[in-house]
């Protein structure tokens, strides 16, 4: 099947569009992660956390059906799409993003249900989670730009590596504490898995500032 040039382009500013969208939604997703961590820092009871860990499953709902629409479009146009692979991995990076924030905040809920609280571990957590927002806000903001701003993205790009850098640090801190407490085996290796799950998405913003390189080599 062939294509007229315009209808390319349109299909192109669909799957931009898509994944402007995309980013957002994780931007959301993120947001009530981190407010849920707050709320557990300051006891707050289970059932404000299941309403937050409901709100995150329904954004992750609506992130999966983004990125099916844009896989959809981007199937459209197959080859004639050259940087076909590289928006693939790009949505498919956002959507591991929106995972993680729901393997986080279920492994949280968990944590709750145990009955476990520590007063300086879960305030290093909100340090570090935290500063994963930071670094998804400034992955959003650069997603945004692709359309309207080189010279802003470029700087949002610099941003985010610098961010996933601090996170990276606070990780380190964090992990090392866990490691030398004195926590039962189940809530050390939640809580190990929700430190990782954060760093991990941290890891991924970074990772998708290398694919937007790749898709627009004249940033600078």
């Amino acid at each position: 099947m062939s294509f007229p040039r315009q209808r390319i382009e349109d299909i192109e500013n669909t799957i931009m569009l898509l994944t402007q969208e995309q980013a957002r939604k994780i931007m959301d997703v993120m947001r009530v992660l981190t407010l849920m961590i707050e709320d557990i820092t300051n006891k707050k009871g289970e059932n404000i956390l299941l309403q937050k860990y409901n709100e995150i499953l329904k954004i992750d709902e609506e992130c999966k059906k983004l990125k099916h629409s844009t896989g959809e479009q981007i199937m459209k146009i197959g080859s004639l799409l050259q940087e076909r692979e590289d928006f693939i991995r790009l949505i498919s990076c956002l959507d591991k993003i929106s995972d993680k924030a729901e393997g986080a905040a279920f492994r949280l809920l968990s944590l709750q249900k145990l009955g476990f609280h520590d007063d300086n571990i879960y305030q290093r957590l909100s340090e570090l989670s935290d500063n994963v927002f930071v670094a998804v806000e400034k992955l959003k903001e650069a997603i945004l730009a692709i359309t309207l701003d080189s010279s802003v993205l470029y700087s949002k790009l610099m941003e985010i590596e610098e961010q996933e850098h601090k996170v990276d640090e606070l990780f380190r801190k964090l992990d090392i504490m866990l490691l030398q407490s004195k926590l039962s085996v189940p809530h050390l290796l939640l809580m190990r898995e929700i430190t990782h799950m954060l760093e991990d998405i941290a890891d991924k913003s970074e990772e998708i500032t290398n694919i937007i390189k790749a898709l627009f080599p004249q940033i600078k």
